[in-house]
């Protein structure tokens, strides 16, 4: 009787080990299942790129450390009037590229790679910047002094070097850098070497870029912004780095006629 007992017990402890041994099993099975749809979740995050074979490519990821920079335009170049001259520029540098990317890495022929828009205050700068990411539907980073410049030793450079690497991973991409001069001003004039520091980084990133631009998935474009060009650092605005300085002025009668003929046809 004592050995029958003894085997009951023995059987029962083995099931009971068997069966925490089964649910254990089944518990890693379910949580390998929750990685792989937190993996394909992921992916999908990225929008898919449009019917054009370039453009559009690669989208940010959401759930990011850069989802401030990431802007999404709700303008286009064809809804603004009045600047027809520096709108046909813009689609010329910047549309053709993006459009025929693999034709300039045919003939060896690097794109424009920095483009700083000069103005007085409230001329459209901005706008003008943002429709040409809404006009091309590519992934367009914009930026300001108080999101780049932080109090910390180091983490401006850092956040900068993040932010460039991220543009070109999803290349082809836009960096609009708005008030640009209060981010690259002259180092001459600085008064911390923080900002001398911010400089020299953003300098070296376009550097990079500059290198790397024919090896790159597609182009990547600086946009800058300024109604105070002379305050920015000389060796910026040379060839190379923003190759191309379009000047906005306020519009005159002719302008006046055309911006209120488009904004007609976009009411109606």
């Amino acid at each position: 009787m004592e050995k029958l007992r003894n085997t009951r017990e023995f059987s029962r402890s083995s099931k009971d080990a068997l069966k925490a041994n089964v649910i254990t099993i089944f518990k890693e099975m379910k949580n390998e299942n929750k990685k792989e749809e937190e993996k394909k979740e992921e992916k999908k995050e990225g929008i898919e790129k449009p019917n054009d074979k370039l453009l559009g490519k690669k989208r940010p990821a959401a759930n990011d450390d850069l989802d401030e920079f990431i802007y999404k335009p709700n303008v286009k170049l064809s809804e603004i009037g009045g600047m027809d001259e520096i709108v046909n520029k813009l689609m010329e540098t910047v549309g053709q590229p993006l459009k025929y990317y693999d034709l300039f890495k045919k003939i060896n022929v690097e794109p424009v790679k920095g483009i700083l828009l000069c103005g007085p205050p409230g001329c459209g700068k901005t706008t003008l910047a943002c429709a040409i990411g809404g006009e091309y539907d590519v992934p367009f980073f914009k930026i300001t002094a108080p999101q780049i410049v932080s109090s910390l030793s180091g983490e401006s450079e850092m956040k900068i070097r993040k932010l460039f690497n991220k543009v070109i991973e999803c290349a082809p991409s836009i960096l609009f850098i708005d008030e640009i001069e209060s981010i690259i001003g002259k180092r001459e004039n600085a008064s911390k070497d923080m900002e001398r520091r911010i400089v020299a980084q953003i300098m070296a990133c376009i550097d990079e870029i500059s290198t790397n631009q024919l090896n790159m998935n597609g182009p990547v474009f600086i946009i800058g912004a300024t109604s105070k060009p002379e305050f920015i650092d000389s060796s910026v605005r040379r060839s190379g780095r923003f190759d191309m300085e379009l000047h906005i002025g306020f519009p005159n009668e002719n302008m006046r006629k055309n911006m209120l003929v488009t904004d007609r046809k976009s009411v109606v």
